[in-house]
């Protein structure tokens, strides 16, 4: 069972997720769709907590069909995503592969191991 934190810095324009627990597709479909996900034009997804061994090839696909619909809403222009591992590193950015191949509004994405990393892309992609 996961769960999840939504914080937001309007400021920074930066909306946070911090992920807990086992991870599923429908459990990141369920933040994806939240009602006060995507009116930053920044998001870091804070997954260094979070157990993602149990998805898979399908479940990655999953979550990539029933976000595709949402990213019109979105005003999100580029992703962090901050991973645990090594392992974690190579399965999000294999869901990053399956999610923008195919997207209409591929964005720009980072994934990384250090917060401060990741943070650092964010700032630099509003310099951009």
């Amino acid at each position: 069972m996961s769960g999840f934190d939504l914080s937001k810095d309007y400021v920074s324009q930066i909306t946070t997720v911090t992920v807990r627990g086992t991870v599923t597709a429908s459990s990141i479909v369920s933040i994806i769709e939240a009602e006060d996900y995507g009116d930053t034009l920044k998001a870091l997804w804070d997954m260094s907590g979070a157990e993602m061994h149990n998805l898979n090839a399908n479940d990655l696909k999953s979550i990539s069909v029933k976000a595709r619909p949402l990213d019109e809403l979105h005003r999100i222009c580029a992703v962090a995503i901050l991973v645990k591992n090594e392992a974690d590193l190579a399965l999000t950015r294999l869901f990053i592969e399956l999610a923008f191949y195919s997207s209409d509004r591929p964005l720009p994405h980072f994934v990384s191991t250090e917060r401060k990393e990741a943070l650092k892309w964010l700032d630099d992609m509003a310099a951009s």
